[in-house]
């Protein structure tokens, strides 16, 4: 249910041609969590977080972590094909390390731990480049 909802569409894409600054402040808004305002992406967003805010954290990183892990090998295969496979990857990686609007510093360190083979792979394959 959450990671095809992070996934970019096509509209997502059509958004993003006609306004890219409109686009992107939208889709980095702080959550509207519980109103008309927030995106899909961000509801799912919001699904991740109250995951591992009520105690399912390990579990979720886990999982999350092998989908985000997928996503960054799919994109080394193919980068230009593959470019909205990288976005997702990164999309669940900042809804994981993100409680709310506040980036906790504890809680991304948590997730790192849990991504430490996450941080290497990105380390060696310039995955933020």
């Amino acid at each position: 249910m959450v990671v095809p909802n992070v996934a970019l569409r096509e509209h997502d894409i059509e958004q993003f041609e006609d306004d890219p600054l409109d686009f992107i402040r939208v889709d980095l808004a702080v959550s509207a969590s519980g109103t008309d305002l927030a995106t899909r992406r961000q509801a799912a967003a919001d699904i991740l977080q109250s995951l591992v805010g009520s105690g399912y954290e390990a579990v979720t990183t886990e999982i999350v972590g092998l989908l985000i892990n997928t996503g960054l090998s799919d994109y080394t295969l193919d980068k230009g094909k593959n470019w909205k496979a990288k976005d997702s990857a990164i999309y669940l990686l900042t809804a994981l390390a993100t409680k709310g609007s506040t980036l906790q510093v504890r809680s991304l360190l948590i997730i790192w731990i849990h991504f430490d083979a996450l941080s290497a792979w990105c380390h060696s394959n310039q995955c933020f480049g």
